[in-house]
């Protein structure tokens, strides 16, 4: 089995929509995806991924799911001060070496603080709900394939989401992918099960933030997600 992310075209979060560069992105996208054949199409809720959903597919084939949301919530770190649970300063990240604990990371203060763990909980229960659904239960940390297939799935969602969604795959925490890796908006990522041994599948990513659909319409990826490439340009900092 196939599953495909999909991060929302260039938001616009004021009207939690598009951006022209984010309508741009979408219908590149949609001529990218025309002939791909999916047994499933997920959405957000929020308007930013259901708008690129719509682009890409009809409306009647759209489910939509409400813990596919943006995982965005704010924790107070140990000077007080106010962050999102997966956007944190290099210096203030790296010096915790809870952050890189799978095991641990979740009941860290800043973590505690936020609720975090109930939250992603219900990502992960939402996502291994669909799995289980297309044969594939959670076990341990890995799936146990009650049904295996090549059915091809793909999810509308948000940078923080997939986050989670990849950490519950991977076992990895999931701040330590939002700090180190950028999915662009619009961007396509794939994971494939694999069952090497009979009745039990791991998640192997593919690929992790392609945009093939702007490279053949020479569109350039947005910078959102990115933050400053040196100290003193005026890039996003």
């Amino acid at each position: 089995m196939q599953l495909v992310f999909i991060r929302h075209g260039d938001p616009d979060y004021d009207i939690d929509g598009l951006t022209d560069i984010g309508k741009m992105q979408a219908k590149a996208l949609a001529e990218y995806l025309k002939n791909e054949k999916f047994d499933a199409v997920y959405a957000s809720p929020l308007g930013r991924a259901l708008l690129t959903a719509k682009v890409c597919f009809d409306d009647k084939d759209i489910t939509v799911l409400d813990w596919l949301r943006e995982f965005a919530h704010d924790v107070t770190l140990l000077n007080g001060a106010k962050q999102l649970s997966w956007d944190f300063m290099p210096s203030y990240f790296c010096g915790r070496g809870e952050f890189y604990d799978y095991n641990k990371y979740l009941d860290c203060a800043e973590m505690k603080s936020g609720d975090i763990k109930k939250f992603y909980a219900e990502v992960i229960r939402g996502f291994d709900g669909i799995l289980a659904e297309n044969g594939y239960v959670r076990e341990n940390r890995y799936y146990r394939a009650e049904n295996s297939n090549k059915k091809r799935i793909v999810f509308f969602c948000h940078f923080g989401v997939m986050s989670v969604i990849m950490s519950h795959i991977m076992n990895v925490p999931h701040v330590v992918i939002a700090q180190h890796f950028c999915a662009s908006p619009s961007s396509i990522t794939t994971f494939a099960t694999e069952e090497r041994e009979n009745g039990i599948a791991q998640l192997r990513c593919l690929s992790y933030g392609a945009t093939p659909h702007l490279d053949v319409k020479n569109i350039k990826p947005s910078f959102a997600a990115r933050f400053c490439e040196t100290f003193d340009s005026d890039e996003r900092h």
